[in-house]
């Protein structure tokens, strides 16, 4: 492929619901209930690389036709040589992507087109070999060699989407400790799916924070999220951490 367009998008939204367990001069601790919401979504778009396309056509048919010359013919094996091996972008490994493998099975529906091609083309190419007319051979050459070449184009000149979500109930604690009257760790924790949505999703966040003003805040912390889904064949296992800066107003 000459280009590979990727789009991916990922929402997350939270809805909790919190009761104070603990409050006093140094702090407090809420007790949390509620649920998180999780959006995917992925689109990847294919260009074709025609002039690779036609070298690799090319290769397989003149390679196949030479194993009819000698000791019969491995068709799969050519394809899987020539056409299937540079198809690695079609499941992210070429290059690496973290993403879903959306249009990965595309790879076997192209084998079986291209052996379908090369299957209907052997009983006439093998008998123009051992006839030794050579220009018919070479005519039925560049026939199959065109009709894979379109085939590929056509198959690869695409684009693939997928989309899922899912909603985890949640429960979990969230607390403060006042440093002083501008200063505080804040410290918060919770715990979701249990097979309703995901399998289980897990969530961690402490940060540094300064009490701005009565109703203003801010927060340098770090946050862990883990989540475990699967819904069919699709399977998201996934962890996210990093750095957060956080401004918020209180009411």
């Amino acid at each position: 492929m000459s280009k590979v367009d990727l789009g991916l998008q990922q929402v997350i939204g939270e809805l909790f619901a919190s009761y104070r367990v603990i409050e006093g001069r140094c702090g407090w601790l809420d007790l949390l209930g509620g649920f998180r919401y999780t959006y995917l979504g992925q689109q990847v778009g294919l260009q074709a690389d025609n002039v690779a396309i036609n070298v690799a056509s090319t290769q397989l048919v003149d390679q196949f036709a030479q194993q009819l010359v000698t000791d019969g013919s491995d068709s799969r094996a050519l394809i899987q040589k020539h056409i299937v091996s540079q198809l690695g972008a079609l499941d992210g490994h070429n290059p690496t992507l973290p993403v879903g493998p959306i249009a990965s099975d595309q790879k076997d529906k192209i084998a079986n087109s291209v052996q379908q091609l090369i299957q209907g083309q052997e009983p006439e190419l093998a008998a123009a070999i051992r006839a030794g007319a050579q220009t018919r051979v070479n005519q039925l050459k560049t026939q199959l060699s065109n009709q894979i070449a379109s085939t590929l184009s056509n198959q690869l000149n695409r684009s693939f989407s997928f989309y899922d979500d899912w909603f985890d109930p949640a429960i979990g604690l969230r607390g403060r400790f006042y440093l002083n009257k501008a200063f505080y760790l804040t410290a918060e924790t919770d715990v979701g799916g249990f097979g309703i949505g995901s399998d289980i999703a897990v969530q961690a966040y402490g940060a540094f924070g300064c009490q701005i003003t009565r109703n203003m805040f801010s927060e340098v912390g770090y946050r862990y999220l883990y989540d475990d889904f699967r819904d069919g064949s699709f399977l998201y296992q996934l962890a996210f951490h990093g750095a957060q800066l956080t401004a918020g107003l209180t009411f």
